[in-house]
């Protein structure tokens, strides 16, 4: 059995490539792709797929009852990841679509991570906001003293004007 979230992914591909050559495989693959799609928590893959198939092809499937209801129900839903994104994807007949609200990506990201953070540290967009934040500071810093008329904090010592 496959468990990690990028052998599945890869699998899925693998799967969506033959799937676009072979037509005489359609039940089976499909088959296999709602159960990979579930296996990777891809609810809404797995719906969409389900959603192509007939009231036949879904008895041949040999699913059990509770996951085609809940599927079946996610399809029923009114939020806009089914009334925009799948019905958008099903349209343009898309296997698979993708969250961008989670953290679906951040296996992806992990692999860039390091490289992303030195250049958002050497980028001219940090350096001036991390420049502002300082100059605040300090400017809030010297407002406080001229404000209790205290710029140095001396214990035993004052250091009023």
């Amino acid at each position: 059995m496959i468990n990690c979230p990028e052998r599945l992914n890869n699998e899925i591909d693998s799967l969506l490539n033959i799937a676009k050559n072979k037509a005489t495989l359609y039940l089976r693959i499909k088959r296999e792709l709602i159960e990979l799609f579930i296996l990777n928590f891809d609810f809404f893959s797995a719906a969409l797929n389900l959603k192509y198939l007939t009231e036949n092809e879904i008895s041949q499937l040999k699913f059990e009852k509770k996951i085609l209801d809940k599927l079946r129900l996610l399809l029923e839903k009114n939020d806009e990841k089914i009334t925009i994104g799948l019905r958008l994807a099903y349209k343009l007949k898309l296997n698979r679509v993708y969250s961008v609200g989670d953290n679906s990506d951040k296996r992806y990201l992990n692999k860039i991570s390091d490289k992303l953070y030195n250049e958002m540290i050497l980028s001219d967009v940090y350096q001036n906001h991390r420049t502002e934040i300082l100059n605040q500071t300090a400017d809030n810093k010297l407002k406080e003293g001229i404000s209790k008329q205290r710029f140095f904090r001396l214990e035993g010592v004052s250091t009023a004007l």
